[in-house]
Parts: C-alpha cells; sequence; structure tokens
C-alpha cells in the first residue's frame, strides 16, 4: 500500500509508481503542485488584483471621495456637479487603478494559459 520513492530508478515515470498505492514516501526533497489550484488563481488573477487594488487604496479612496463629495455640495452649476460627478468616478475606479498599478493581465490569456495546462496536467479521478 505504500509506494517508497526512495527505491525508484531516476528513469521511473512516477505517476508508474505510485499508481494504485494509498501513500508514497518520500525521503527527499519535493515539491507538491497543486495545479487546480493554479488554474483557479489564474482564472481569477485579474479578480484577485482588483481586489488587492481596493484594498491597498480603500483609505485613500475614501478620502478622496469624501471631500469629492463635500466639494459636490457646494457647487450649484449643473454643468460643473456633472464634471465633478466624472472626477468622483474615475479618480475612485478600482479597474482603472489596477490597470495602472500593473495588477491586470489580459484575460484572454490568463484562458489560454489555463487551457495549455489542462492539456498537459494529467488528472485522475
Amino acid at each position: 500500500m505504500v509506494s517508497d520513492l526512495d527505491s525508484a530508478k531516476k528513469t521511473d515515470n512516477i505517476v508508474d509508481v505510485i499508481d494504485g498505492k494509498s501513500f508514497v514516501k518520500v525521503k527527499a526533497k519535493v515539491t507538491f503542485n497543486d495545479m487546480n489550484l493554479i488554474k483557479s488563481t489564474l482564472l481569477d488573477f485579474n479578480k484577485i488584483d482588483k481586489a488587492l487594488a481596493h484594498i491597498t487604496n480603500f483609505e485613500e479612496i475614501s478620502k478622496v471621495r469624501g471631500q469629492l463629495e463635500k466639494a459636490r455640495s457646494n457647487i450649484k452649476d449643473r454643468n460643473q456637479k456633472s464634471k465633478l460627478e466624472r472626477q468622483i468616478k474615475d479618480m475612485t475606479n478600482i479597474n482603472k487603478l489596477a490597470r495602472e498599478g500593473g495588477l491586470q493581465m489580459d484575460q484572454e490569456f490568463l484562458n489560454g494559459f489555463v487551457l495549455v495546462l489542462n492539456y498537459g496536467t494529467y488528472i485522475r479521478d
């Protein structure tokens, strides 16, 4: 029931060595890659980075939004108010902050990367 990787030859295919075994004994430095987690992270990369941009800029966004809202309440001219509202939206746009911070990647690129990982990943059910 235990597969001993120490006794496996370097030329052996690890998948073949552990196939059908419940446990694996490793006597060396080993790295485990959770391909499903990696793929999930890549698919959600832009969402995660957008959230990071929001978290890291939250205090400043709140301060700017408060100042601009206060300024808006003092403006009577409809055109000036509209211009200020556009400025508020632009300055507090999380998507724009994430892009400007270099936190966004092309989603099609990420989808393609995951497709390649799916193709090259050996998954047993």
